[in-house]
């Protein structure tokens, strides 16, 4: 008698609800809720007369509030380490290819060395010991919570002072440079233009995945590349488009049109190359890189705020030191946070929360999957501004959603 067989239907379920498809559907709600909540505190600002806050002081306090999240992080892993091997990191992490398949194997040990060199004192003993070994030294006494809580903080203070962090000042000066090439692209080129040029940065992604990382790609998922650029590009210049024809301006734009394009080109291939080497740190299993992700976040997210810190203090630090003078720290501080409410927080911790989710991503899926969940978010956002703002969604900006999401779909069967 035949059954029906319900097993690929629970694989398919399965495969849908995986660890790796909610943290890209939570990037994609991530960047979504970022772009509207960024549009509509700076439109209230406006509308209410009141004075606005400045961008880089927002971008600073949102690598602040990272860093701050990345030590949590980082204590968090470090805690559930130590209660699960009871062991230097450093040296698990040698038999097991690092902390992070340390972390995920189920063997329990504590104080290796200790308990060894009291229960291995003679060789019947010894033989012993090492049958305990082969059996993944389950037998050993948990340690105390004083030990744990001593070995804790050495290993965090190990991490914080780990060799990769002078690996991750590279994507950290590449991602740096890739501002200001953005600031210096529109200041010679039109937005339009820069959104479509810019969106060349999936293929060069793509092809730095294949260069570094030793990434195959079939046709069908050049193909779909291919399609998520076009798809993109028509959503992004729908809104370029529309915005250019609510303005009265006179004259055409003035800029150096080489420069802005080169510009654009360096920012874009800095970008790839930035991502592409993240993924590489998160992934890779070197001696060198064996940290935890939440390790590399903190070392990231130290040198952009270091950047973002000192790129404000030389360029206002006569002014700066001079309101200091004047009206003391209570009103340097309450110069600094003008224009910050509730909902200004709630976007800095938006943002802060969205660069550990793209860690995450980075570390379990790669920088493709991350491109079609900011596709997928440009759709999305769109759609809630026809529903918060006079926005209409215009033909052109259908028709790019429905190629992304095609192209999403293309890719992934």
């Amino acid at each position: 008698m035949w059954r029906p067989s319900f097993l690929p239907i629970y694989a398919r379920i399965h495969a849908c609800c995986s660890v790796k498809l909610f943290f890209l559907s939570l990037l994609s709600f991530q960047n979504a809720a970022v772009v509207m909540l960024m549009s509509y505190t700076q439109q209230r600002q406006a509308s209410a007369g009141a004075e606005r806050f400045a961008v880089t002081h927002v971008v600073l306090m949102q690598e602040v509030t990272k860093l701050f999240a990345s030590l949590v992080w980082c204590a968090v892993d470090v805690y559930r380490f130590v209660r699960a091997h009871g062991v230097d990191m450093d040296e698990k992490a040698t038999a097991l290819g690092g902390p992070e398949e340390a972390r995920q194997q189920p063997t329990k040990v504590a104080f290796v060395k200790e308990a060894s060199s009291s229960s291995c004192s003679s060789l019947n003993e010894d033989s012993n010991c090492k049958n305990g070994v082969a059996e993944g030294l389950e037998q050993i006494a948990p340690p105390t919570k004083a030990d744990a809580w001593r070995l804790c903080k050495r290993q965090f203070c190990s991490e914080l002072l780990h060799q990769s962090a002078l690996w991750m000042l590279l994507p950290a000066v590449l991602y740096s440079l890739q501002n200001c090439c953005i600031y210096l692209a529109l200041a010679n080129i039109e937005p339009a233009l820069f959104q479509v040029t810019y969106q060349s940065r999936i293929l060069i992604t793509a092809l730095f995945m294949m260069c570094f990382l030793k990434r195959t790609f079939s046709l069908r998922q050049w193909l779909a590349l291919v399609l998520l650029v076009f798809g993109v590009t028509a959503a992004q210049l729908e809104n370029r488009v529309s915005a250019v024809s609510r303005q009265s301006s006179v004259g055409t734009f003035k800029g150096n049109y080489i420069i802005g394009v080169a510009a654009t080109a360096a920012s874009f291939t800095m970008s790839s190359a930035a991502s592409v080497l993240m993924e590489g740190f998160f992934k890779s299993k070197s001696t060198s890189l064996n940290s935890f992700t939440s390790t590399k976040n903190v070392h990231l997210s130290f040198y952009s705020s270091a950047y973002f810190a000192a790129l404000q203090l030389l360029g206002g630090v006569g002014g700066g030191f001079a309101e200091f003078r004047q009206t003391g720290l209570a009103g340097s501080v309450a110069a600094y946070f003008r224009g910050f409410d509730y909902l200004v927080w709630v976007l800095v911790l938006l943002q802060a929360i969205g660069g550990l989710v793209v860690a995450v991503v980075l570390k379990y899926s790669d920088n493709i999957m991350r491109t079609f969940a900011s596709g997928f978010s440009l759709a999305l956002s769109g759609f809630c501004s026809s529903y918060l703002y006079s926005f209409t969604p215009g033909a052109l900006f259908l028709i790019g959603n429905v190629v992304s999401i095609g192209a999403i779909t293309m890719y992934s069967c």
